[in-house]
């Protein structure tokens, strides 16, 4: 409503804050200041009060690494990109170098056909080793180029190089006599196995109107 004086009198602005600073700390590397038009330590947006923020991608020099932002300095909790900005805020960047992990199938082929490849992993990272096949043959292990075996459990922490180890093993078929067998890049209808080892589990087929009994070497 409209105020009515009834002498001197001073009025005085009232604010309420629309936007926040949210300042990005980039812990070693630098990061590209579209304001100002080139790389910096730091840079400081202007957020939106109680929206979260309209971007996840901040513009960073440093390639081969994978960037986690951080609401602490210790990198204890980690920033939801998807929480609403009531406050000002800082963020800190914690880098994860990126190592390549190369292999060779030594004459077997990945389920995609290629004979050799590479993966990305972060520095002591998960990751899965290829699934190759050979004919004639089963996979034994993989090595490194200095001879060193490894297992899903290995960490990589360098660029490192793989090769596959072969065994000469059984040709084994499964025929479905008209059943349905559920298989992906483990469970096949014809697989390897080493000689004097056993098939191991395969999941039975299945075929309407019949109960699968076994696996039999006659038909």
């Amino acid at each position: 409503r409209s105020y009515v004086p009834d002498g001197d009198i001073t009025l005085y602005a009232k604010w309420n804050r629309d936007t926040f600073d949210v300042t990005f700390h980039a812990g070693g590397a630098w990061i590209y200041d579209s304001a100002a038009g080139k790389y910096q330590s730091e840079i400081t947006w202007k957020a939106a009060k109680n929206l979260p923020l309209t971007t996840t991608y901040i513009n960073t020099n440093r390639s081969g690494y994978d960037c986690v932002w951080y609401v602490d300095q210790d990198f204890k909790t980690p920033f939801n990109w998807s929480s609403v900005i009531d406050a000002d805020l800082d963020l800190y960047a914690a880098w994860t170098k990126k190592v390549t992990v190369f292999w060779d199938g030594e004459g077997g082929r990945d389920t995609s056909g290629k004979r050799n490849g590479s993966f990305t992993v972060m520095t002591g990272g998960n990751y899965s080793l290829p699934q190759v096949e050979r004919d004639g043959y089963t996979l034994s292990k993989w090595v490194t180029d200095k001879g060193e075996e490894v297992t899903s459990q290995t960490r990589f922490y360098e660029n490192t190089y793989l090769k596959a180890v072969w065994e000469e093993g059984y040709r084994i078929t499964l025929e479905l006599q008209g059943g349905v067998l559920y298989y992906n890049d483990y469970y096949k209808p014809v697989f390897y196995v080493k000689k004097g080892k056993s098939c191991g589990y395969r999941p039975a087929p299945t075929k309407p109107g019949n109960a699968f009994l076994g696996w039999f070497d006659e038909s």
